[in-house]
């Protein structure tokens, strides 16, 4: 079960991640690197493999509807997954 969960797809999408004091960057994979700043975008339905880098002190990479926590820490590259899903609409 856990083999499951940690299971990296096949078309996983990598995006890197870098904290630093009031700020986070994100840069993305394609022609060149493309990067956002302060906002995140992912396709939904696709695995995310996160490359988390800190460049100053430790900040935590917090994503609740994802259920991912985890830490950047200053010389160390941690990694987290995950498959955002679209939201189903509320019913009445």
């Amino acid at each position: 079960m856990l083999d499951d969960i940690e299971a990296t797809d096949q078309d996983s999408l990598t995006v890197d991640v870098f904290s630093q004091q009031y700020a986070w960057s994100f840069g993305y994979p394609g022609k060149g690197i493309a990067w956002s700043q302060g906002e995140l975008h992912v396709p939904v339905d696709r695995q995310v493999e996160f490359k988390m880098h800190a460049l100053d002190v430790i900040h935590s990479f917090w994503v609740p509807e994802w259920r991912i926590k985890k830490d950047n820490v200053p010389g160390i590259t941690t990694t987290a997954r995950s498959s955002p899903r679209t939201r189903s609409a509320p019913t009445s």
